[in-house]
């Protein structure tokens, strides 16, 4: 058993996605440590392909079966959560990725991060972001949503859950216990799946890390100044999109970057085989990022001043 373990999670619908994604952590990346599915409801015949590869398949069962917020029904919603088992005590450190990213050079940066480390959310959206706004919530929404902003400052920066890296000495006898209270007590006024609880959970306890290694990457780039995707770069690609937007998805700009990845999942392990992008510097990680970050801030504040002035204009002219 090696010390670090890289997760991602994934129902029987996504297991292409899951094969891209441990492909280019493997190739990639070269990635040492030992590999993880997190499932709920993939079959023996299906579970064989990784177990031949050496890759290990956990199962959970799933805490709901509904929608949440925009997110329409899926038993996957709540999978993250069972990271915080003490099971995965076994390993020093556990590395989660979700199944639409592609991994582009190794991660070993992440192995120097110590408690729970993740990627601020899209555009740094604040907390309240996470959170269905008020005038779409019943009373008993409002009611929770008052309670919240009684205990927690919600313009604080939020994280993205789709990149998580935590030592398990954070793991408690009741940690998923807690985090399983949180989300049975909010999830009525969630905007998303698992991220508004795991973010009330480690409020004031996670360790802001490199934009690089969560890259929202879209259609239009437009997190980062409307940057073209084939001209954004980074270490961990988060290829978001919806419905038929997504990485995998022939119109996709990450396409053939995601089909390449792919075909190679099969000779993963198999020995004699090639890996290993090259790797970034740590002045690189921290240059690009703060790059990005800039391009990011700039372009906002311009759109702000832009309709700021637009409404101005209109206003004078009545």
């Amino acid at each position: 058993m090696a010390k670090n373990i890289l997760v991602t999670l994934a129902d029987k619908n996504y297991l292409k996605q899951a094969k891209q994604l441990f492909s280019s952590a493997y190739f990639n990346a070269a990635w040492k440590g030992d590999m993880m599915l997190l499932t709920n409801d993939i079959s023996n015949e299906e579970a064989l392909w990784f177990i031949k590869r050496n890759i290990l398949i956990k199962r959970y069962e799933s805490l709901c079966d509904y929608p949440i917020g925009y997110l329409k029904k899926s038993s996957v919603l709540t999978g993250k959560f069972f990271l915080f088992q003490e099971y995965f005590k076994n390993w020093e450190r556990v590395i989660f990725l979700d199944s639409d990213i592609i991994v582009r050079s190794p991660i070993d940066f992440l192995l120097k991060i110590k408690g729970f480390g993740a990627v601020k959310d899209v555009d740094s959206h604040p907390l309240r972001l996470q959170f269905t706004k008020e005038e779409f919530l019943d009373a008993k929404g409002r009611e929770l949503l008052r309670e919240l902003e009684s205990k927690y400052f919600l313009e604080k920066p939020s994280f993205n859950s789709g990149v998580m890296v935590f030592t398990t000495d954070i793991i408690n006898r009741d940690s998923f216990d807690k985090i399983k209270s949180i989300f049975e007590k909010y999830h009525v006024i969630h905007q998303v799946g698992d991220q508004p609880t795991l973010n009330l959970y480690f409020y004031n306890k996670w360790e802001k890390m490199p934009i690089v290694f969560n890259i929202y990457a879209s259609r239009i780039g437009i997190s980062y100044g409307k940057i073209k995707p084939k001209r954004l770069n980074g270490i961990i690609m988060h290829i978001f999109g919806r419905g038929d937007d997504k990485p995998w998805s022939e119109n996709n700009p990450f396409y053939n970057e995601w089909v390449s990845s792919f075909k190679k999942a099969d000779n993963i392990f198999f020995e004699g085989v090639e890996r290993g992008a090259p790797r970034w510097s740590v002045f690189k990680i921290y240059f690009y990022s703060f790059y990005l970050t800039a391009r990011g801030f700039i372009s906002r504040k311009y759109n702000f001043l832009k309709k700021f002035v637009k409404n101005a204009t209109s206003f004078y002219s009545l």
